[in-house]
């Protein structure tokens, strides 16, 4: 059985740094504060929908987490834990 996936994914492969995000706005907190200001989240960005990669597959999903496997084998090195 072939079900379709819609995972939406936000960086690069194994191993690889996530992108710059600094660039990006700065996120809100969504409650205001006792004078009704809703005040900035520093350590949160809003990423556009536009900067995720669409994944389909379970395969898709697998091999972007763990990198491409070949014969049972994972060919790039997983990342230090």
């Amino acid at each position: 059985m072939n079900r379709s996936l819609h995972s939406p994914q936000f960086g690069g492969a194994p191993g690889e740094a996530l992108p710059d995000i600094s660039d990006l706005k700065v996120a809100k907190d969504t409650k205001g504060n006792a004078e009704g200001s809703k005040i900035e989240r520093p350590n949160h960005r809003i990423v556009p929908r536009g900067k995720f990669e669409k994944l389909s597959t379970l395969d898709q999903v697998l091999e972007r987490l763990f990198g491409a496997f070949n014969g049972g084998e994972i060919s790039q090195q997983s990342a230090p834990i």
